[in-house]
C-alpha cells in the first residue's frame, strides 16, 4: 500500500536540509510506512549525503528499496553499492568544477554570471557577431544605466563627504523604490564591479565593462570604510570609569574583557565575558581594575620620564613596516614610463604646432595622452598602496613630547 510520495524537485542531493526529505523523516518517526522506494540511490541523497540517510531511516526500522539498483547481500554486493555511492559523489564534484569553469570563461570575456543586481547597471544581450562560432548561449554584458548610474555616483560622494552609512541609505531610499538597510549600502560602496571589474573564483577581469565610479573616489571611500570605526566613550558605572573598556582581551579565550563591578561595590574587576557565561573555563577570570589602572599609569610615567625604557616598548610593539622593494621599484619604473610619455607628448604638440601631418599626429597625440591619464590613475593607486604599507617608527623623543 502507497503511503504518500515524497519529492524534492530542484534541490541538491548532496544535503539534507531538504523539506520533501524532513516530511518523509518525519512520516517515518510516526511509523506511516516500512518501506522507502526510490528509483536510485542518487534520489535519495549523493555520496556521503544517501548514507547518512539510509542510516537514519535504517534507525526508525524503515528499508530502502531501489527499483533500478540491485544490491546483493555478499561482499560483492557491499563493494558495488559503495562504487555506486562514490560515482554518485563525484558527479556532483565534476558538475561544480564544470560550471566554474564555465563561470570563470564568462568573466574572462566580461559576460556577466548572475548573482546579485548591481544597481547602476542593466543587462543587455551581447550581440551575435561577438559570440564564438561555437555557438555561445545568447551571454550579458553589464551597461551602465545613466539614471541610477548619476544616483550610485551622488552615494559615493555623500559618503566620502559625511562618512556616513545612514546619511547614504536614507538619501537612496528617498531617490529609489528599492529598500535599502546599512549592509546594502556597504555592498553598494565595497563592489568592484563599479570599477568595471567582474571576479570570479581566481578569475579577475579588470576591463570587464564601463566604469560608473571613478578609481579615486572608489579607492577614498573603501579607505574611510576600512579606517572609521565607532568610538565609544568610557561610560561611568558606580562613580568608577572603567578606562580600557573595550580595550583588554583574554590571552586564553581571546574574548574582551567586560567590565564587572562587585556586588559589594568596593572592588571593580576586568572580566572574562567567556568565562563569566560558562563558555570556557578561563584560569584567570577577573582583573583587579584599580591595580591595572595603577601598573599601566605608573608604566607610562617612567616611559615618559626615561628614553630608554620609551625606546623599549616602541621596539617591543612592533608594526613597523616598510612597503616591499618590488613596489618601489615598480613606483620608479612607472614614474620613468610617465616622464617619457611627457615628453612624447610635448614633442607631438610642437610638431602639430609647426604644422606637421595633421592626419596621424593628432592622433598619437590622444593615444600618448590616454595613455598618460591611465598610467597617472595606476601610479596613484600603487602611491595609496605603499602609504598604506607603509607604518614609520617613531624615536623615543617624538612619543614622549606627545
Amino acid at each position: 500500500m502507497l503511503a504518500e510520495i515524497y519529492t524534492d524537485e530542484g534541490r541538491s542531493g548532496t544535503n539534507l536540509k531538504r523539506p520533501g526529505w524532513g516530511k518523509l523523516l518525519q512520516g517515518a518517526q510516526e511509523k506511516r510506512f516500512d518501506a522507502v522506494v526510490c528509483t536510485y540511490m542518487s534520489r535519495l541523497g549523493r555520496g556521503d549525503t544517501c548514507t547518512v540517510a539510509e542510516y537514519l531511516l535504517k534507525e526508525r526500522d524503515v528499508r530502502v528499496e531501489m527499483v533500478k539498483e540491485q544490491f546483493t547481500d555478499d561482499l560483492a554486493g557491499f563493494i558495488n553499492k559503495q562504487m555506486t555511492r562514490f560515482v554518485d559523489g563525484v558527479y556532483v564534484e565534476n558538475v561544480r568544477q564544470w560550471t566554474k569553469t564555465k563561470m570563470e570563461q564568462m568573466a574572462a570575456k566580461g559576460f556577466v554570471c548572475g548573482g546579485q543586481d548591481r544597481f547602476g547597471y542593466r543587462k543587455e544581450s551581447v550581440p551575435e557577431s561577438e559570440l564564438a562560432s561555437r555557438g555561445d548561449k545568447t551571454p550579458k554584458r553589464l551597461v551602465p544605466d545613466e539614471e541610477e548610474a548619476a544616483i550610485a555616483r551622488q552615494a559615493y560622494k555623500q559618503f566620502a563627504a559625511t562618512r556616513s552609512l545612514s546619511t547614504v541609505r536614507d538619501y537612496l531610499n528617498q531617490v529609489t523604490l528599492q529598500r535599502w538597510n546599512t549592509d546594502r549600502v556597504k555592498y553598494l560602496l565595497r563592489n568592484e564591479v563599479y570599477l568595471g571589474i567582474l571576479v570570479h573564483g581566481e578569475w579577475r577581469n579588470e576591463k570587464a565593462h564601463e566604469p560608473i565610479i571613478e578609481s579615486d573616489l572608489w579607492h577614498e571611500v573603501n579607505d574611510l570604510l576600512d579606517t572609521s570605526r565607532r568610538v565609544y566613550p568610557a561610560r561611568v558605572k558606580d562613580k568608577y570609569a572603567f578606562y580600557l573598556r573595550g580595550r583588554l582581551h583574554c590571552p586564553y579565550c581571546g574574548c574582551i574583557y567586560t567590565p564587572y563591578p562587585a556586588k559589594s561595590g568596593a572592588v571593580c574587576y576586568y572580566a572574562c565575558l567567556s568565562g563569566m557565561k560558562k563558555k570556557t573555563q578561563c584560569p584567570v577570570m577577573r582583573i583587579n581594575a584599580a591595580a591595572l589602572h595603577s601598573a599601566i599609569l605608573k608604566e607610562i610615567e617612567q616611559a615618559a620620564r626615561h628614553a630608554t625604557v620609551m625606546h623599549r616598548l616602541i621596539a617591543e610593539s612592533g608594526g613597523w613596516q616598510t612597503a616591499s622593494e618590488e613596489m618601489q621599484r615598480q613606483r620608479g619604473q612607472m614614474g620613468k614610463r610617465k616622464q617619457f610619455l611627457d615628453v612624447q607628448i610635448g614633442n607631438l604638440t610642437n610638431a602639430i604646432a609647426a604644422g606637421g601631418n595633421l592626419v596621424s599626429l593628432p592622433a598619437k597625440l590622444k593615444q600618448r595622452e590616454q595613455d598618460r591619464a591611465l598610467l597617472t590613475r595606476e601610479l596613484q593607486g600603487l602611491e595609496r598602496t605603499i602609504q598604506q604599507a607603509t607604518v614609520k617608527r617613531p624615536t623615543a623623543e617624538q612619543v614622549q613630547a606627545v
